[in-house]
């Protein structure tokens, strides 16, 4: 059965996404739900409260107000950032020697697990990103989106994995770094 679009010239077809939970057991998800001993960073405009100092403790977060009022060193606390932001390097080589050619079945898996990857992480409210190796098929440029938590980031990620070709230029991470100039 053939369906007729009259006025329609392109239609882009989004990847297929799979849902991770059925993929991964929550066993295999060892940082989800744990708490660090120590952020990773304070936010030193949010005071959360007073401690006894641990001889680990930096030594700029003594309090020497209470600690002199208590004749005990007390450290100030600070809420941590919290920044969940996840940059998403999907490497399209599907072949180590490009004159292997492209594994058409194993790209189009790369790509459902990408677009997989990004809508798990934005249904958690994760802000997310996406470089890839692989050109869009329209321009021959890769893909470059930067972090954000817009509201319109899936659909961007979703056009982007719909319009993406199966040649690759580098490897994402190495233009990843050249990028950011390290």
């Amino acid at each position: 059965m053939t369906s007729q679009f009259p006025d329609v010239s392109e239609i882009l077809v989004y990847p297929e996404i799979i849902e991770l939970n059925d993929l991964v057991k929550p066993s295999e998800y060892p940082l989800e739900g744990s708490i660090g001993r120590l952020p990773i960073a304070r936010d030193i405009t949010k005071f959360s409260g007073l401690r006894d100092y641990l001889p680990s403790d930096p030594l700029k977060f003594i309090s020497w107000k209470h600690t002199a009022k208590t004749g005990s060193l007390r450290i100030k606390q600070y809420e941590p950032v919290v920044a969940l932001n996840v940059l998403i390097a999907m490497n399209g080589k599907t072949n180590e020697y490009a004159w292997q050619g492209v594994n058409s079945d194993s790209f189009e898996r790369t790509v459902t697990l990408t677009a997989s990857i990004a809508k798990f992480c934005l249904d958690k409210k994760y802000s997310v990103g996406l470089i890839s190796n692989s050109t869009a098929a329209y321009s021959g440029k890769w893909i470059n989106l930067a972090v954000s938590g817009s509201t319109k980031q899936f659909e961007l990620i979703m056009e982007n994995l719909a319009m993406v070709g199966q040649h690759t230029i580098a490897n994402p991470l190495n233009m990843y770094w050249n990028l950011k100039g390290n």
